[in-house]
């Protein structure tokens, strides 16, 4: 566990939980701030970073949440936040067999200042792009249908399992351009819960589409 002040506003405090990360991988809090405060891609309700230059020469992709509603306001002080839950869910996928980006580590800022209420910290896939925009832009029916079955395939794991994924679409899906049966699904918080089929929804990346910046 680490903690931060001052990361993008003069009265914000997080607190980071490691999931993943090596020892090393990522530089200490006071180096953050830079890489962090530069913006690498936009979504509707989070910011992307990439950090790189980590000593394992892995590239981590951080996603810095916005509140989306009130409640998230006050989760965070029970040490709950869309980041938290998103970490949660894609660890989920992962013991699944159902690939997404490895979770590596997520913050929550304690303080109600600063425009971020969360961090997630996650593996970055360069070679991948969105899917829902490969398959717009794509003409080949066989490459078109290796990812269509591919996502089948997942979601039927899933399901058999006894969860349920409940923003399952392909704006939600990474695939590799060259080999598109190889995907990988992003965005699992608070809209995208991967839950238990018995209990009640509540609330995994790499460089998405300018078409698609909300799955």
């Amino acid at each position: 566990m680490k903690f931060a002040a001052s990361l993008f506003h003069p009265l914000d405090f997080w607190i980071l939980r490691e999931a993943g990360l090596r020892d090393g991988e990522i530089p200490p809090m006071r180096q953050w701030k830079n890489a962090l405060g530069k913006t690498d891609f936009r979504q509707r309700h989070s910011d992307l970073s990439i950090l790189r230059g980590a000593p394992s020469g892995r590239e981590i992709l951080v996603k810095k949440i916005r509140c989306q509603v009130a409640a998230d306001y006050t989760r965070r002080y029970f040490g709950r936040s869309q980041a938290s839950r998103e970490c949660h869910a894609s660890r989920i996928l992962l013991s699944l067999d159902v690939r997404c980006p490895e979770p590596l580590a997520y913050g929550i800022n304690l303080s109600p200042f600063g425009p971020y209420e969360s961090l997630f910290f996650c593996e970055y896939l360069p070679r991948h792009v969105n899917a829902a925009a490969f398959l717009a832009q794509n003409g080949d029916a066989a490459m078109r249908l290796s990812l269509i079955e591919a996502a089948a395939k997942d979601l039927a794991r899933i399901h058999s399992q006894g969860y349920f994924h409940r923003d399952s679409h392909f704006g939600n899906i990474l695939c590799d351009p060259s080999n598109p049966g190889v995907i990988a699904w992003i965005d699992t918080m608070s809209r995208s819960s991967v839950r238990k089929t018995n209990v009640l929804p509540s609330s995994a990346s790499a460089k998405p589409s300018e078409e698609d910046h909300d799955g």
